[in-house]
């Protein structure tokens, strides 16, 4: 136990140290200045005063990720991904859940860098797909491009999203998954200088992004009308008998 008579520093610096969550400072120019054990450890050092001094940059798989995150921090001063693959000491990779943000520090003109890591290697159900895109949709639009693209068609009270792959190069045979509802997804776009990638919900679209989360919002309903026997759960379930 930290004593109560210790200062509000000390109590904090403390608490960083137990954290589960790996937490690091680093220089404006990248240059790690502090670290806590759980950092030190995902990344495969053998203690945190290992870490002083190691370039930010030695831990990316993808050296361009980090000019994206440093364009983020300079513009909102702060910085989040969902999955970003990281390089440990010994060469394996892991993948986690990155915050930055900016802090002034008294000893540098520029702002430093405030990182934290949470390990979601275990999480990751693809590590790679090679494709010309993938799509998420719900079952009422199943029938739609979903099904153009080989995707199946789900019935409206299933609970569940199609995750449908177009034109899958790697994995070959691939085909797609079938996820909850409740299921929250997250693209991770590997090589973003060599491979712009857009994404499109419906009329909207936005180009060269480096990831994109999806998840279903329940919040949001709407009523729509169909003639008497021609509603969307009778007309997805003979789309199916479609020959």
């Amino acid at each position: 136990m930290t004593p109560s008579g210790s200062s509000p520093d000390e109590r904090y610096r403390a608490l960083v140290q137990r954290l589960p969550y790996g937490i690091a400072l680093s220089t404006p120019d990248g240059i790690v200045t502090e670290a806590n054990p759980a950092f030190a450890e995902m990344l495969g050092y053998e203690s945190a005063d290992g870490m002083v001094g190691t370039r930010v940059a030695d831990f990316y798989v993808d050296v361009s990720q980090r000019g994206a995150i440093l364009a983020d921090l300079q513009r909102d001063g702060y910085c989040r991904r969902e999955a970003l693959e990281c390089k440990r000491l010994d060469g394996r990779t892991l993948t986690v859940r990155f915050s930055a943000w900016q802090v002034d520090d008294p000893r540098y003109e520029a702002p430093c860098v405030e990182a934290t890591l949470e390990d979601i290697t275990e999480r990751v159900r693809l590590e790679e797909l090679s494709c010309d895109g993938v799509l998420i949709s719900t079952p009422a639009g199943s029938s739609a491009y979903n099904l153009s693209a080989h995707g199946p068609i789900v019935p409206l009270s299933a609970n569940l999203l199609p995750l449908t792959p177009i034109s899958a190069f790697r994995p070959r045979r691939w085909r797609g998954a079938l996820l909850p509802s409740t299921a929250d997804v997250l693209f991770e776009v590997l090589e973003t200088d060599k491979r712009p990638t857009a994404a499109v919900a419906d009329f909207t679209e936005v180009r060269d992004v480096v990831s994109v989360a999806v998840s279903e919002d329940r919040t949001v309903a709407v009523t729509v009308l169909f003639d008497p026997d021609q509603g969307l759960s009778e007309r997805i379930i003979a789309e199916q008998f479609t020959v």
